[in-house]
C-alpha cells in the first residue's frame, strides 16, 4: 500500500474510532432500566471487593467475571459506582468492534469491509447500555477473542493455548456460554485433524451430538414456544457439520494441539479458581451455583424468542443446498457458493436492524466454509473461518431460555461472517470487470459505508441528544443524564429515604438505590435481596434483618413487579407478604411507593 493511501486510510479509521466512541459514551450514559440489573451486579461485585465470599448459598455469575472486576477497580484505584462500571463497559464495547474489525482485516485487507465490521459491531452492542456491568460485556469480548486468536496465530500449539485460555475463561464466567464455545471448538479440531478412524467417528459422533444440542437445551419448551428456535438453530449446525465434513483441505491440524488445548483449559480454571476456593467459598457451593443452578433457571423464569416459520423455511432448505453442495464438482460448488454467500451475506445487512429476525439467515452460514475460488482450501486460511463458523452457529442458543437483549448477543458473530462472504463474493465477481470498474465499485462501496453510517455517528446530534437530558447528579452517577421524569422521580426517591429511612428494601430489586443514597441493604451488598433468584428461607432472613431495624422502609413498584411476573420472576414469597402486612404506602413517587410500618405515626409528605 502506497504512504500516501495509508495515512488516508490512518484518518479515516481515526475518525471512524472517535465517532465510535461518542455514540458508545451517549449511549450508554443515556439510559436507566426498570430492572436494574446494573445495580444487582455492582452490589454483587461490591460485595466481593468488600471480601464476601462467591456463591454463599445464592447462583451468582462465574468467578472469573468477579475477578476481572476486582482487578479492573483495583488498577482504577475507584469505589464501585455507575460511572466507573458504565466506563468499564464501553471499554468492552469498543474492544468488541476493534478486535472484530481487526479479525475482518486479516482475512479481507479490506479497509471499506474493515470500517463496516466496526462501525455495524458498535451499533449491534447498542443494548449493553441497558444493562451496564453485564457479564455479557466481557463475554462477547472474550467469544470475539476466539476467531481473532485463531486468525492471527493460526492453528497450531499456539494457537491452541490460546483458546484453551479463552475457553476457560469464558466456561467460568458463564457456563452456558463455556459449553457452547467447548463444543463449536471440539466439532471443529476433530474435523480438520489428522484423519484416521477414530477420529472420523469422533467428528460423526460429535457433529450429531452438537445438532441435537437445541432441542435437548429447550426441551422444556418444545412444545410451547420453542421448537422453531431449535429445528433453526440445530438446521444451522447441521449444516455447518456436514461443509466441514466434506471440506478439502491441503494440511490437517496435529493432534498434539488437541492436548495443548485441553492442558491450557485445566490450567485456567485452576488459576481462576484457587483464589476463590481459598477465600473460603465451598467447592459444593461452587458448583451447584455456577453449574446446576444454571440448569434449573429455565424452569422459573423465560422470555420467550419466538422465531419465525421463515427461519425454519430457510433452515430446511439451506441444509438441503448443503447437502447438494457436498455431492457438487469443485467448479459447480463455488459457482453455488458464490450466490449463497451473496444471499447470506445480504441477508445479514438487510435484517440488521431487526435483530431478533436475524436468526431466519443464519442457516446458510455454512458457506462461510467454502472456498471462494476452485482451489483447495489451506488449513492456515480454512481454521479462522471455521471457527466464527461453529462459534456462530453454537452462540444462536445463548438466547435460551431469556431472549431480550441475549438476541444482540446471540447473533453478533454473524456479522464478521456476513462480511468475509460478501468479501469472498465480491473478489470473484470482481474479476469478471475491468480494473477500472473495479475501482469504481470499491469507491462505490466506501460512499455507501459513509452515507450508511454518518447519520447515525453524526457526533453534532449525538451531543445534541446528550444535552437535551438532565444530569441525574446522585452518589457516583454524575455523568448519567436522563430524562427530566426520571431525574425528578430518583431525586425524590433518594430525597425521601435520606430523611426517613435508616435501611430500605427493594421489591423488585432496585439496589441502585443502595448506592445513590450510600445506605447498606438489610441483607448487605449482596444478591440475596434479588428476589426473583432467592428460596423462601433466604426471604426470611431478610425479613430478620428488616424487622432489626428502627425505621425500615420498603421502596415499591407494582407496575415493574408486574412485570416481571410476566416472565415468571417473583411469586407472593415470605418477603412480599411481611411488607404487604406489615407496610403501609406514605408516598407515591412516579411509578414508585414509599413505604413504612405501620405503626409510624409522624406525617409524611406527599
Amino acid at each position: 500500500m502506497a504512504a500516501g493511501a495509508r495515512l488516508v486510510h490512518l484518518l479515516l479509521g481515526a475518525i471512524v474510532v472517535a465517532a465510535s466512541v461518542i455514540y458508545a459514551y451517549v449511549e450508554m450514559f443515556s439510559r436507566f432500566r426498570f430492572y436494574d440489573d446494573e445495580g444487582f451486579l455492582m452490589a454483587s461485585v461490591k460485595s466481593f471487593i468488600d471480601g464476601a465470599t462467591l456463591y454463599d448459598g445464592t447462583p451468582n455469575y462465574g468467578p472469573f467475571y468477579y475477578l476481572v472486576a476486582k482487578l479492573l477497580y483495583f488498577l482504577a484505584d475507584v469505589p464501585v459506582s455507575h460511572d466507573a462500571t458504565r466506563l468499564a463497559t464501553i471499554a468492552f464495547w469498543l474492544g468488541t468492534a476493534a478486535l472484530t474489525a481487526a479479525f475482518v482485516y486479516r482475512l479481507t485487507s479490506s479497509f471499506a469491509w474493515t470500517s463496516i465490521a466496526y462501525l455495524q459491531t458498535v451499533l449491534h452492542g447498542w443494548s449493553l447500555g441497558n444493562e451496564p456491568g453485564h457479564p455479557q460485556a466481557l463475554l462477547i469480548l472474550l467469544g470475539i477473542s476466539v476467531p481473532f486468536a485463531s486468525a492471527v496465530l493460526g492453528p497450531g500449539k499456539t494457537c491452541s493455548a490460546v483458546l484453551g485460555v479463552l475457553a476457560g475463561c469464558i466456561t467460568l464466567t458463564k457456563i452456558n456460554l463455556g459449553i457452547y464455545t467447548l463444543v463449536a471448538l471440539a466439532v471443529v479440531a476433530l474435523g480438520v485433524s489428522v484423519q484416521t478412524r477414530l477420529i472420523r467417528i469422533g467428528f460423526f459422533v460429535s457433529s450429531v451430538m452438537a445438532a441435537a444440542l437445541p432441542f435437548v437445551l429447550m426441551r422444556s419448551h418444545l412444545s410451547e414456544w420453542a421448537f422453531n428456535y431449535a429445528w433453526t438453530s440445530a438446521m444451522t449446525i447441521a449444516g455447518c457439520c456436514m461443509t466441514l465434513g466434506c471440506s478439502d483441505i491441503t494440511n490437517r491440524l496435529e493432534k498434539s494441539a488437541v492436548w495443548v488445548f485441553i492442558a491450557s483449559g485445566i490450567a485456567t480454571a485452576a488459576v481462576v479458581l484457587s483464589p476463590i476456593l481459598l477465600s473460603g467459598t465451598a467447592l459444593d457451593a461452587l458448583v451447584t451455583s455456577i453449574l446446576l443452578a444454571p440448569s434449573r433457571f429455565p424452569t422459573f423464569f423465560v422470555f420467550e424468542w419466538n422465531v419465525s416459520p421463515l427461519a425454519v423455511i430457510v433452515a430446511a432448505l439451506s441444509t438441503a443446498l448443503a447437502v447438494v453442495s457436498a455431492r457438487l464438482d469443485p467448479t459447480r460448488r463455488a459457482t453455488l457458493a458464490v450466490w449463497m454467500k451473496l444471499a447470506f451475506g445480504a441477508g445479514v445487512v438487510t435484517l440488521m436492524w431487526d435483530r431478533s429476525a436475524l436468526i431466519a439467515v443464519a442457516p446458510l452460514i455454512w458457506v462461510t466454509l467454502i472456498s471462494p475460488g476452485h482451489e483447495r482450501s489451506r488449513l492456515d486460511a480454512f481454521f479462522p473461518r471455521a471457527v466464527v463458523c461453529f462459534l456462530a452457529a453454537l452462540y444462536l442458543l445463548i438466547a435460551y431460555p431469556v431472549s431480550g437483549s441475549q438476541q444482540d448477543w446471540a447473533t453478533m458473530l454473524l456479522i464478521p461472517a456476513a462480511i468475509l462472504n460478501l468479501s469472498d463474493a465480491g473478489s470473484i465477481l470482481a474479476l469478471r470487470v475491468r480494473p477500472d470498474d473495479r475501482r469504481a465499485a470499491q469507491a462505490a462501496l466506501f460512499a455507501v459505508v459513509v452515507v450508511a453510517y454518518s447519520a447515525i455517528f453524526n457526533p453534532v446530534e449525538l451531543f445534541d441528544k446528550h444535552r437535551t437530558r438532565l444530569p441525574l447528579d446522585l452518589q457516583g452517577a454524575r455523568l448519567v443524564r436522563l430524562d427530566a421524569q426520571q431525574v425528578r422521580v430518583y431525586r425524590d426517591i433518594v430525597k425521601s429515604i435520606d430523611g426517613d429511612c435508616d435501611t430500605f428494601a427493594t421489591v423488585p430489586n432496585f439496589m441502585s438505590l443502595h448506592f445513590w443514597t450510600r445506605t447498606t441493604p438489610p441483607d448487605g451488598f449482596n444478591s440475596r435481596m434479588w428476589i426473583t433468584l432467592v428460596d423462601h428461607d433466604t426471604q426470611r432472613r431478610a425479613i430478620g434483618n428488616l424487622a432489626a431495624h428502627s425505621s425500615p422502609c420498603v421502596v415499591y413498584s407494582q407496575r415493574a413487579a408486574d412485570r416481571w411476573a410476566s416472565y415468571g420472576g417473583i411469586d407472593n414469597g415470605p418477603l412480599v407478604s411481611y411488607i404487604r402486612q406489615s407496610f403501609r404506602t406514605v408516598r407515591t413517587i412516579g411509578d414508585y411507593e414509599l413505604m413504612v410500618r405501620n405503626e409510624r405515626t409522624r406525617r409524611f409528605p406527599n
